[in-house]
């Protein structure tokens, strides 16, 4: 919670966040000259965001969206994609919808990440097709912005 109150004019070691509320559930936003772009779908009765940052997508927290979310991932060279169970869940997309909704992109990559404690990393990883794999905490990925 420290995160969100007003800092003084005194050191702090801890991040602050400045937060602006996006006008629309999907559009464009400028970061610093940087054309990213941003969608909403839902996580039970909470609405989340995606983003794309060129040739990547960020997209996490996702059970239910509409299928128009796909025209928001046309042309990815990297899909970055919450698939957090084996058995299902009402708030998380299980391995295999994750598949499925990777399969629906067409990205040429796809990392699935918030992965729970449910999933045996090097068993999983083993059964994925090309162009999936399981992110790690520290990974690195380049892609073209």
């Amino acid at each position: 919670y420290y995160h969100f109150t007003q800092k003084t004019e005194e050191k702090h070691f801890s991040a602050s966040f400045h937060f602006h509320i996006l006008p629309s559930s999907e559009g464009e936003i400028d970061i610093h000259g940087l054309k990213v772009e941003y969608f909403s779908y839902s996580q039970g009765a909470m609405r989340v965001t995606g983003f794309r940052f060129g040739s990547l997508a960020y997209v996490t927290d996702i059970k239910q969206f509409d299928p128009s979310i796909f025209s928001h991932l046309r042309d990815l060279d990297v899909l970055v994609l919450s698939a957090a169970w084996i058995q299902p869940s009402q708030m998380q997309m299980t391995v295999d919808e994750a598949l499925e909704f990777r399969a629906r992109a067409g990205a040429k990559q796809t990392y699935f990440m918030h992965l729970s404690h449910d999933i045996d990393y090097h068993k999983e990883i083993a059964s994925l097709p090309p162009g999936v794999a399981l992110a790690y905490d520290g990974m690195e990925i380049e892609f073209a912005f």
